[in-house]
């Protein structure tokens, strides 16, 4: 999700500052247009940006103890978008520095909206087929597995292996 992230960041006209781990992964999101890459395993995203950066949207798949120090990043009125918890913690929310800094969370998870607003979730995914059929934006696909690798496939997945989609091809080619 992050590399989709950067490129549709980058369509909309951000500023775009990602956090991966490891030399592939920041790699993919350098590829991808990021306007700035930090390697989160080895620097810490508060130092490498200063005390008197800025930001004006959080996308934050990881959760954990890295949602503090991106919430402590947020500019006056910023949007905080926790989509997920790569961490496997899921994130305190100190509702002091909310209210103090005048941010807004906005909890998201696809899910929902097949219950309640499926027009909404219809909408988004033909927006993006659009993209991709006009080749504004083009998933990354890191792997690409036979039916008969799946366990494969789910391992480099579980082992956090992959930069981008992995696909298990069920048709012979």
């Amino acid at each position: 999700v992050g590399l989709s992230a950067i490129e549709i960041g980058k369509i909309m006209g951000a500023n775009v500052i990602a956090v991966a781990r490891g030399d592939s992964k920041c790699s993919a999101a350098r590829t991808k247009g990021a306007d700035l890459v930090i390697d989160g395993g080895i620097q810490d995203i508060r130092k490498k940006l200063g005390p008197s950066f800025g930001v004006d949207v959080i996308y934050d798949p990881i959760g954990g103890d890295e949602f503090k120090s991106l919430l402590s990043l947020a500019n006056p009125e910023a949007r905080i978008l926790p989509i997920g918890f790569a961490s496997g913690r899921i994130p305190e929310i100190p509702a002091n520095i909310v209210m103090v800094k005048n941010v807004t969370v906005i909890g998201f998870y696809i899910g929902t909206y097949r219950h309640f607003k499926t027009h909404v979730l219809t909408n988004c995914f033909r927006r993006l087929i659009d993209m991709c059929s006009r080749n504004i934006i083009n998933p990354h696909i890191s792997h690409i597995f036979r039916l008969d690798q799946a366990n494969e496939a789910l391992a480099v997945l579980r082992e956090r292996k992959s930069t981008g989609k992995v696909v298990i091809r069920v048709a012979k080619r």
